[in-house]
């Protein structure tokens, strides 16, 4: 086992660059670590890793050529993985494809499927919206239900996570999450930024992510003004409102919510309060959250009034759909939030007749001024379910 120690996670990317990536995987005993990589399948170079022998293995590979592909193993030990393929970031006009999901806890099988299903879309990119374990501080649930069913596509397309309520389990008291900074490597490039809240661009597109479970400031409050996630996001989005084709915003829990299961819930009055209107300032195409186990969408429906808090200059999705027990009762009605379109009954918990209760990601592929967004189901026997909902935005 010390000259051959088994794979627990196979290489997943982290973090992708036009001229590098960071490449990670995870083996049952402490080995030595290296790639060997290159423009074919010949794999030209060959870098180390750490010098003392480790489980968690990072490596980052620079002075890498932007748009370009990359044929590529791993190596612990006398083991090496199976040969696999990245491309490093495309030209800023090229189109290119991203996908989203969320809370895919707790059921690896079904997680697993989705994770088939999201592999077969060739995407750049892959986004989490957050509860992507059942509770962080148990380490074996990181592998079992995140990295391991990500195997499908981990290793060819690099992921991002916005953290959830859910990895926080366990680590409350600390307020960070030691597997999740172990495991993860997010780009931290503008002042400011840390693994928890972050962003980057790719194509003609600004992304960024953040953390409404952060409690900061002597009352515990979550983002408030004046704190250093706030004043990092809101400087982000001024600078880039005016630079970006799209902007694209991610965090864990929706500010508008209709659907819940056994007790009332419609989203988070401190993200109402808080970041909204830094987000409908500033140009945002896309909002995307999860933590409510379904699907809803809410195009925009401008204009949006700071004081009253009415309208919406940004779409609002929640995709939560990736794998965790499906929520089924719809409990208020946000005219934010087009689906689900049934009637709301705030005063009953019995599952109602929602369509949008279903396993899903969701692709959006960008070409100039033309989105393109689907969201995709996911069957019961993990086929291909079809379109559960579709739209376009134009610039």
């Amino acid at each position: 086992m010390a000259k051959q120690p088994v794979f627990m996670v196979p290489p997943y990317l982290q973090n992708m660059r036009k001229d590098g990536v960071t490449i990670m995987w995870e083996t049952v005993l402490p080995a030595q670590g290296a790639i060997e990589f290159g423009f074919d399948e010949k794999l030209q170079k060959k870098v180390s890793g750490q010098y003392s022998p480790a489980t968690v293995h990072k490596i980052t590979l620079l002075a890498l050529q932007p748009d370009t592909d990359y044929y590529y193993q791993v190596i612990s030990g006398q083991m090496a993985s199976p040969l696999q393929k990245f491309h490093t970031k495309k030209q800023k006009n090229a189109p290119f494809k991203f996908l989203v999901w969320g809370d895919n806890r707790s059921y690896p099988k079904v997680t697993e499927n989705v994770v088939k299903l999201m592999a077969r879309e060739n995407a750049d990119f892959v986004a989490n919206v957050g509860d992507v374990v059942t509770s962080g501080h148990r380490l074996s649930e990181w592998v079992d239900e995140y990295f391991y069913p990500m195997r499908w596509f981990g290793g060819q397309v690099p992921s991002y996570i916005s953290i959830g309520n859910h990895e926080y389990g366990g680590y409350w008291d600390i307020r960070e999450v030691p597997p999740f900074d172990l495991r993860v490597e997010h780009p931290t490039t503008t002042t400011g930024s840390t693994k928890y809240w972050f962003s980057f661009d790719y194509g003609n597109a600004h992304f960024v992510f953040i953390d409404p479970n952060k409690t900061e400031g002597p009352l515990g409050d979550r983002i408030p003004p004046g704190s250093q996630q706030f004043q990092w996001f809101k400087n982000d989005l001024e600078k880039a409102k005016d630079k970006y084709e799209w902007i694209f915003v991610f965090f864990h829990h929706p500010p508008y919510s209709e659907v819940w299961s056994g007790g009332y819930y419609d989203g988070e009055e401190h993200l109402r309060k808080e970041i909204v209107p830094i987000i409908e300032a500033n140009n945002v195409s896309i909002v995307f959250s999860g933590h409510t186990h379904d699907y809803e969408r809410g195009l925009p429906h401008p204009p949006y009034n700071p004081a009253t808090g009415l309208g919406n200059n940004a779409a609002y999705i929640i995709t939560g759909g990736g794998g965790s027990s499906l929520d089924n009762h719809k409990y208020y009605e946000w005219p934010q939030i087009d689906l689900p379109d049934h009637q709301a009954r705030p005063n009953s918990n019995e599952t109602d007749e929602g369509e949008y209760y279903q396993y899903h990601y969701c692709a959006v592929e960008i070409d100039g001024k033309i989105l393109k967004f689907r969201a995709i189901k996911m069957n019961g026997d993990g086929s291909h379910g079809g379109i559960l909902d579709s739209f376009e935005l134009r610039h």
